[in-house]
Formats: structure tokens, C-alpha cells, sequence
């Protein structure tokens, strides 16, 4: 049988507030004011059920804390050569083990730093965020104030650069100091700083950055007066009110957030001699014989869901909660109806709980969720009807299903980037949650080089079917895009994953994907590691399809006519690929340097030594092809390497 061409369809913060004493959960991994009462909360708890883990990176040694979290904490981190102007990320693993959802609010303690080290180190997450009506380009991370990670019941995040899960928690040696934020205490007798919340940056040049008699910074660069640069960083700093130039302290503090005693965020703007002593400072501590010793304390504590929801009984009800400016909780009381979209307004949160009943709608998209706005469905099914496109269909948004079944629709879950003048990719987590869609389980669409940031999907123990075509879908014009499963089944009639876009990474781990072709590659970064890989149906001629792939049978079928790099690495003892009638593993066309497929174990239905990277052995068992330790017999004359045994391979 000679496959025939797909054709995909036409493409058409988040701030929360983390209270130790009421316990509510952010809706959006987001900027956090962790208050001194939560501090205060945190050491107390020491004696109650904390746990700690020291990891030593180089000469950083980074010590996480948890309290009232049930699940795990690891933290991970190459070793690292640290000094003056280095930067780096604090890598961490978070699972809830429990069955609640738990906001994960994660602070860095310097209080065991030098006082010269925590002027200069830094903690920071890269994620935008709006914290007082201003938009925060990098989010700073310290003892006052955090960043909170939401985490689904038995679910698993990981918190690294490596993915576009979930941005990372960075820190950073900033060279030659500036200037810093401050919270403390500033008197005309005294200052008392009780933490350094992040650095000023700007362009220093001397010559061409200015100050006055007395060493105070007059114009940054010669043009722009210290007034213009306070008012810009003032802007976006997101701390309450403007800072006013004119109420310098005789210390060289400006005021950003106090109280008539004077306690509060300050700003300060280093004199000309002090950035002089501070670069070579700065020196003597990037040239030291003795290895500095660093150590900071990273909080991670959790608090699971205990805000005010509400509680709905109509479709009425149900879409004014979409429709509210602020973000919410919502539970349904029973098995509901609607009749139209349910839209979340952009900048908008909502979390979903489903209560354990079914959501029947025959809307053409029963949830829409706009640009920059939060949609957490959970604890329940989601049904549609025979006029239904999509289940949930996110623009620039973040979606998360967990424990949800989605039936009765045409494409499960459509994922678009938003391309407008400010471009927002999509982030989708699925955790233990089912979709079974008449066409595609879930299609997605990256926005390329509009932004730098990968749109992110996440599927975690689901079950993703599309009976009429595949179980998940790509589109080569729109790349850009980090998919990755565990621990879950992922099948289509025609194919269980088709993957065409470029400059893309999708990873399979400990899964199962079926379909007429197993899973048909065009583009990317392709990992399978333990897992299995079945094409069921009939074999056909590989070809050369410019809208999808050709219907081969094959396992893994790589088609490689398209102008850009795409790479396969199959790895695993337990990864099985077979083809109930054609190959295991096809690459069209074999010669096409620009892509390739790298075989280190695994067993396989045909023969694969075409695609072994180096020395790795291959032996036949019955009717299979084992592969690196799994051609490992346990005496020295069954463990030989096998040439190819069938004039039918492809190379």
C-alpha cells in the first residue's frame, strides 16, 4: 500500500500572594511577597518537620529547606568555577506526593554570606512577572521575597534550563557594583540593612558616567541624569510608589518603599570611589588562593489549597467566573451544561475543580484561554458534543489538566502561540489525564523565532488518543516547540505522534506509541528511551510528502525531505520498537546527511545496524533484534555483534 500525504489544519502573571496564615495557593507560577511573619513561620517550624538537603556545586552550597510539604526535594547542579560576573542556575526537582495541590514558595537566605558576597550574589527566576501594577522583566528571589511553583497532586516538576517546564532559579556574581536594592533600616544616625534584594545595572564607563564633588552619580552616560534613571528604574521594579531624587539620605539612600521610621525597601547608588574600591575588590575575590566558601539556603515551602472558592450550579454562574477580572477557584456542585465558549480573559487565572462531575458542552471550543492567561482544570470529565472543535484551545496561555477526562470532540487540546506585537508562548502540563479525540489528540504550534522561549508541552501518566488521525501533531511551519512524555500512552490511527517542526525537542520516556506508522519524524531533536514503539498497520513505499508523512507501517519512520537538521536517539534496555509489517526503524532517504538516527539499546522487529553508533552490539533473538546490553549473553561465544541479515534494510 503507498501511503498517502496528511494535511494539518490552517493555524488560526501572574502575581500571587503566598500567606503562611491563610494558605493560598497562586494559580500562576509567579512573582511572590513572602512576608517576615512567613520567615519567622519557616524557623519556627524548624523544630516540627523540616528536612534539609545539601548539595555542594563547586564552591557554591546550595541547602534547600522544606516544611508542610509532602513530596520531595532535590536539587542538582554541575560543578561549577565561580567568580565575579558568573552566573548560573540552581536546578531542582519538586514532587507532590500528596493528594492536594501545593504551591511550592521557594526564598533564598544569604544571612550566612559575607557581607561583601551579599552585595555581589544574586538570586533571580527569568520569568516575567507584575508585582504592583508593574511589569518585572526577572523576578529577584531572596529571604522577603520568592517565586511559587504550583504542583498538581503525585505529580513531578522539574525546575531547570534544560526544559521549558518551568523557568529556572538562577543566581548570579554581579561585576562591579553599582548600586542595590536594600530592605532595612535608614536613619539619620544609622543604616541597617537586614537583606540585599537585587543589584543596579547600567552601561559604567569612566569616562563617560559622571559624578559630582562629593562622588554622587550625576549622569549614567553623559546624557541621562541620575532623575530620568531613577524614574526609568523606578518603573519597573516593582516595588510600591515612584522614587523621588530629591530625598537622597547624607548616606546616599533614596527611599522606594518605607515607613515613617524609615523601615523598608531603599534604594542605593554607589559613590565614583566606592565602584572604584568595588572592582578591585571585585578582583582580589575573582584571584583569591583560597577557594571562597558560599553557602546559601534555598526555602521551599509548601501549602496546600485553602482558599475561597466558589462554587457554581449553572452555566450562568460558571461563566461569570471566566469572565472576572480577579483569579479564583471554582468547583462545580454537579454535572453541568453549556452552551457557548467558555473564555478566560487575558491576564486572567482560573482554577477548575470539576469536583469529580462532567462538563457537557456543544460549543465549538468548549474552553478558550486568551494570551497570558491561566487555565487549571482538574478532578473530573470534560464532554463534547458533535459540534465541538476543541476541547480547550489556548493562545499564548498556560493550560493544565490533571486528573481530567476529555471525550466527544473533534481535537482534544489546540495549542497556538500568541504572534502579536508582544509574542507569548503557550506552556500545557497534562498529569494523569485522558483525551480521546476523533481527529488529534493534541496539535501544537510554536511561533519560531518570535520569541525566544519554547512553547511547552508536558504529559505526565495520560492516556492521548486520536482515533482519526494521531495522538499528537506538530505543524513544520510553526517550530519552536519542547514536547515531552512519561509515563504515558500516546496512540492515533494514522500515526501517535507526528513531529515536522525544526529548531524543536521532543522527548518519550517510559511510554508506549502506536499507529499505522509508530511515530513519523520530519524535524527536530527526537529522545525515545524506554519505551515501546509499535507501527500496526499495513507497509507502504516511504516517499517524499510536502504536507505530512507517508503511510509506511514502520515503527520509527524518519522522512527527511525537509531543509533542516532533524536527529533520533533510541536509548533504553526497556525500549521495544517493532512493525507489525514493515521496518522497526526507516530512514527516507538514506543518504540525506542532515539527518539521522542513533540506535544505543534496545529491541527491535528488523534489523537496526545500520543506524548503531559505534561498537554498540547487535544480535538476533527469534525474530527480534537486540541491541547494546541487551545483546549481552551470558557466555563469551553468544555475544558476538551480527552482521545485517536482511537485504531489506534501509540505511
Amino acid at each position: 500500500m503507498t501511503g498517502r500525504p496528511k494535511r494539518n489544519k490552517t493555524r488560526h502573571e501572574r502575581f500571587g500572594v503566598l500567606s503562611a496564615f491563610k494558605k493560598n495557593i497562586t494559580l500562576r507560577a509567579g512573582l511572590c511577597i513572602v512576608t517576615v511573619a512567613l520567615t519567622l513561620l519557616l524557623l519556627f517550624a524548624l523544630t516540627l518537620a523540616w528536612s534539609t538537603n545539601v548539595v555542594q556545586t563547586g564552591d557554591l552550597i546550595f541547602r534547600t529547606e522544606k516544611w508542610n510539604f509532602n513530596g520531595q526535594i532535590t536539587v542538582y547542579g554541575d560543578t561549577l568555577t565561580v567568580a565575579p560576573g558568573d552566573t548560573g542556575r540552581i536546578s531542582m526537582r519538586l514532587r507532590n506526593d500528596g493528594d492536594a495541590i501545593v504551591a511550592a514558595g521557594v526564598t533564598v537566605s544569604k544571612e550566612q554570606m559575607s557581607e561583601a558576597l551579599r552585595r555581589r550574589i544574586y538570586f533571580y527566576v527569568d520569568d516575567s512577572v507584575v508585582r504592583n501594577g508593574e511589569t518585572v522583566e526577572r523576578a529577584y528571589v531572596g529571604a522577603t521575597s520568592g517565586y511559587t511553583y504550583t504542583l498538581f497532586p503525585h505529580s513531578e516538576m522539574n525546575v531547570n534550563d534544560q526544559t521549558e517546564e518551568l523557568p529556572a532559579l538562577h543566581w548570579e556574581w554581579t561585576y562591579d557594583v553599582l548600586g542595590y536594592y536594600v530592605v532595612g533600616t535608614v536613619t539619620s544616625d544609622a543604616v541597617t540593612i537586614t537583606d540585599y534584594l537585587r543589584p543596579v545595572v547600567y552601561d559604567y564607563d569612566p569616562i563617560r558616567t559622571t559624578f559630582d564633588e562629593q562622588g554622587f552619580l550625576v549622569t549614567v552616560d553623559g546624557t541621562k541624569t541620575t532623575e530620568t534613571f531613577l524614574r526609568e528604574l523606578s518603573s519597573t521594579d516593582g516595588y510600591e510608589g515612584q522614587i523621588d531624587p530629591s530625598k537622597r539620605t547624607a548616606t546616599g539612600y533614596y527611599p522606594v518603599s518605607v515607613d515613617e521610621n524609615g523601615n523598608g525597601v531603599w534604594l542605593y547608588l554607589c559613590k565614583r570611589l566606592e565602584i572604584i574600591a568595588n572592582i578591585e575588590e571585585d578582583t582580589v575575590l575573582g584571584t583569591a588562593q583560597t577557594p571562597l566558601s558560599c553557602t546559601a539556603i534555598v526555602r521551599v515551602t509548601g501549602t496546600n489549597v485553602n482558599a475561597d472558592t466558589i462554587v457554581v450550579d449553572s452555566e450562568t454562574k460558571l461563566r461569570e467566573a471566566f469572565t472576572a477580572t480577579q483569579n479564583g477557584i471554582v468547583q462545580l456542585s454537579g454535572d453541568l451544561t453549556v452552551t457557548e465558549a467558555l473564555t478566560l480573559p487575558s491576564g486572567t487565572s482560573i482554577l477548575l475543580d470539576l469536583n469529580g462531575h462532567t462538563l457537557t458542552s456543544s460549543a465549538k471550543n468548549i474552553f478558550v484561554a486568551e494570551p497570558d492567561s491561566v487555565l487549571q482544570i482538574l478532578n473530573g470529565a470534560v464532554d463534547g458534543g458533535s459540534a465541538t472543535e476543541n476541547a480547550v484551545r489556548a493562545v499564548g496561555a498556560e493550560v493544565t489538566l490533571s486528573g481530567v477526562a476529555v471525550k466527544g470532540v473533534k481535537n482534544g487540546i489546540n495549542v497556538y502561540d500568541y504572534e502579536g506585537t508582544d509574542p507569548v508562548d503557550s506552556r500545557i502540563h497534562l498529569v494523569d489525564s485522558t483525551i480521546t479525540a476523533s481527529s488529534l489528540g493534541i496539535t501544537v504550534r510554536g511561533n519560531g523565532k518570535s520569541s525566544a522561549e519554547r512553547t511547552a508541552v508536558i504529559i505526565e501518566g495520560c492516556e492521548i488518543t486520536g482515533t482519526g488521525y494521531a495522538g499528537l501533531s506538530g505543524n513544520g511551519t510553526y517550530y519552536g516547540t519542547d514536547i515531552r512524555i512519561s509515563d504515558s500512552v500516546i496512540s492515533g490511527y494514522y500515526t501517535s505522534v507526528y513531529h515536522p517542526q525544526k529548531d524543536s525537542i521532543l522527548t518519550v520516556e517510559n511510554s508506549t506509541l502506536s499507529g499505522w506508522t509508530g511515530i513519523a519524524i520530519k524535524g527536530g531533536t527526537v529522545y525515545l528511551t524506554d519505551s515501546t514503539v509499535q507501527g500496526t498497520g499495513a507497509a507502504g513505499e516511504p516517499g517524499y510528502s510536502l504536507s505530512g508523512w507517508m503511510d509506511t507501517g514502520d515503527g520509527v519512520y524518519l522522512e527527511a525531505n525537509y531543509e533542516w537538521t532533524t536527529e533520533i536517539y533510541i536509548s533504553g534496555e526497556k525500549t521495544c520498537v517493532t512493525s507489525a509489517n514493515a521496518f522497526a526503524v526507516r530512514k527516507y532517504e538514506p543518504d540525506v546527511a542532515r539527518a539521522s538516527i542513533s540506535i544505543t539499546d534496545g529491541a527491535f522487529s528488523s534489523d537496526v545496524s545500520a543506524y548503531l553508533t559505534g561498537g554498540v552490539a547487535m544480535r538476533k533473538d527469534g525474530e527480534m533484534f537486540l541491541v547494546g546490553a541487551n545483546a549481552v549473553e551470558t557466555t563469551a561465544e553468544e555475544t558476538t555483534s551480527v552482521e545485517s541479515t536482511s537485504d531489506e534494510t534501509v540505511g
